[in-house]
């Protein structure tokens, strides 16, 4: 659509209210109500495994049912990733977030009062994991857009809230199990819940320039005059009609050429019926069957040709569909999915486990306490020391921690005492930790803070569907073998995969920034006078 006068100040107006990112200021008041609302995904996904004892002797079920439970909540999450971006685009990240929160209380507080373990999966599992998934895309999003050279540490203090909510949250619950029982323990947890809505009337919207495409942010440069802005648009924006009106009237050319029989007239009015497509109107000769035989229509596919065309790229570009055309996206995915599968695998579990080598209730959940301790530690170094390393650096030292994790996971199948648990914990949390903030960041380096809601969102489809995915099939395995060791084989196995490819990335990244180099470089060639 072509600008005028009206449609420009429009334009001008918004451009007007761009702002830098502060680094800092009201996006830490951000930062920090947002890391209380993530603590409550690491509830669920870290520390629901307390239930798993007192849920099998409530309702008679085997382990691979009960965590059921938590493949719902991954299943949840990644049925709603891929629909937030929408939701955004129409209501707004503080609406979304406080709506989503309310619900999920309502929901946890439902399942208190279930006679079924079906009912207690649904509402403690499918529907908090559902409403998870806005208010995870809102906190990280929205924190990003605040900061630019502090983006690194405040993405690991973020983060700090799914470590500081394992940390708490499992000798809590276990705690509130003892006193209220596990009904009473969801109570309270549908009151934790509400902690999100306190994060969404925090998110203060930010207007940044990249929210803008390039000829558009050129009204805020003083040189330019308004007209030669709106001929650059308009000039952008028909490019490609002008192309496709060439290769119509090309295209006539021949079939003319072709078919003689055409008398002079015929011909005015296959002219004037070709101009009358490209401009979308209305052809304004007689349009009966005698004048128009049957067997001249080529036109009428090339017309919806066309506005097929022009449908399908609104679509992308509303949505963002165009991630999907990106190497890198699908790397940073499957990178992600492996080391998920292993990591969360193994904590989902670490709680039965501890009570397998004969720890106590107390001790069992102390050791995911543990486990925060060191995410705790990785978080710190992360955040203070990786901030001024270069995107591929950063790149290399996820791989490389990725890699090690595999040892933790070697030595806790061997740990048979409570000491040498914590400290194997330790090591497991350190290695493993600080990895879903440096993915985070990576998402923002590699695809720009445009494209961060969706690419977060769709990566998370393939990531949590393949999570509730290995949940359960690692649950069958150990009901099968007895072993709850396993679990840390599987890890072992998905921590070496998840590494090369995060090496694969790595060097996918450096192709792209050089690229990327080139073209500004060239484009600066042509751009200067």
């Amino acid at each position: 659509m072509a600008w005028n006068s009206k449609k420009f100040n429009s334009r001008k107006s918004q451009v007007a209210q761009i702002q830098k990112c502060p680094d800092g200021g009201w996006g830490w008041v951000i930062v920090l109500t947002s890391v209380i609302s993530l603590s409550n995904f690491s509830l669920v996904q870290r520390c629901f495994s307390v239930f798993y004892t007192y849920l099998m002797k409530e309702f008679d079920a085997e382990l691979s049912e009960v965590a059921w439970i938590n493949g719902l909540f991954q299943a949840g999450y990644g049925i709603a990733c891929p629909l937030t971006p929408g939701l955004i685009n129409i209501f707004s990240y503080r609406q979304v977030t406080m709506t989503a929160s309310l619900v999920s209380c309502i929901s946890v507080a439902t399942a208190s009062c279930q006679n079924s373990l079906i009912g207690v999966l649904i509402f403690a599992g499918l529907i908090p994991g559902f409403c998870m998934a806005p208010i995870m895309i809102s906190c990280f999003t929205v924190s990003s857009r605040y900061f630019d050279k502090k983006r690194n540490l405040a993405i690991q203090i973020l983060c700090g809230g799914l470590t500081m909510g394992g940390f708490f949250y499992c000798p809590t619950i276990q705690f509130l199990i003892d006193e209220y029982t596990w009904r009473g323990a969801l109570l309270v947890i549908a009151g934790f819940c509400l902690q999100s809505g306190i994060a969404g009337a925090a998110m203060r919207p930010i207007i940044l320039e990249e929210d803008f495409d390039s000829i558009l942010n050129l009204v805020t440069h003083p040189s330019r005059k308004n007209t030669e802005i709106i001929e650059m648009y308009n000039n952008d924006d028909n490019n490609n009609k002008c192309d496709e009106r060439k290769r119509l009237e090309s295209e006539t050319d021949d079939s003319i050429s072709d078919e003689k029989m055409y008398t002079q007239r015929e011909f005015k009015k296959q002219q004037e019926q070709t101009n009358a497509l490209i401009t979308c109107q209305t052809p304004s000769i007689d349009t009966s069957e005698e004048d128009h035989p049957e067997d001249f229509s080529p036109y009428n596919n090339e017309e919806e040709d066309v506005c097929c065309n022009s449908r399908i790229a609104k679509l992308i570009k509303k949505f963002h569909l165009q991630v999907f055309g990106m190497p890198l996206f699908y790397l940073y995915t499957f990178s992600y999915i492996m080391y998920a599968a292993g990591y969360f695998s193994c904590l989902n579990y670490l709680v039965p486990y501890g009570k397998q080598i004969g720890l106590g209730d107390m001790e069992s959940s102390t050791l995911i306490s543990a486990v925060m301790v060191g995410e705790i530690l990785t978080r710190a170094v992360t955040g203070f020391f990786l901030g001024n390393v270069s995107k591929q650096g950063r790149v290399l030292y996820m791989a490389c921690y990725i890699g090690m994790l595999t040892f933790s996971f070697i030595l806790a199948s061997v740990a048979q005492s409570y000491k040498v648990m914590l400290v194997v914990c330790s090591t497991m949390g350190f290695f493993g930790g600080a990895m879903d903030g440096l993915f985070s960041l990576f998402m923002a380096d590699a695809f720009g803070m445009k494209l961060y809601p969706a690419v977060f969102g769709y990566g998370n489809i393939l990531i949590h569907l393949c999570g509730m995915a290995s949940t359960i099939s690692v649950g069958k395995l150990l009901d099968a073998v007895g072993d709850l060791s396993i679990a840390f084989y599987v890890g072992m196995g998905t921590s070496v995969v998840a590494s090369a490819i995060t090496f694969l990335m790595r060097h996918v990244l450096i192709k792209k920034v050089v690229l990327k180099e080139k073209k500004f470089v060239k484009n600066l060639g042509e751009n200067v006078p």
